[in-house]
């Protein structure tokens, strides 16, 4: 226990512990195509909306989680209220031209 403490840095363990998000006990999940799991040992809010994002439904899978998770997971800023990411540029159509 004391090295897998020791492996794991300290802004890691804070973030684990603010968590506002809590998994039905014991429930774990793996994120697809990947190696991680999430459990109520690591799950931080980050990792928790990033799950959620996937999949709105599972929602179910937890006991206790904010009342703004859905503006969290869509990635409006409850502060703001606009997206926090850029949206990106539609991309111009390719025209081909015959070669003479």
């Amino acid at each position: 226990m004391y090295t897998k403490l020791k492996s794991i840095d300290i802004d890691k363990l804070q973030a684990m512990a603010d968590s506002e998000y809590k998994l039905k006990p014991g429930v774990w999940a793996m994120k697809f195509g990947s190696t991680q799991h999430i459990s109520n040992l690591n799950i931080s809010n980050a990792l928790a909306e990033e799950f959620l994002r996937i999949n709105e439904n599972r929602i179910s899978l937890f006991t206790e989680f904010p009342a703004d998770w859905k503006e969290r997971v869509m990635g409006v800023s409850p502060k703001v209220g606009k997206m926090t990411a850029k949206p990106s540029a539609p991309k111009k159509p390719r025209v081909y031209k015959k070669k003479a």
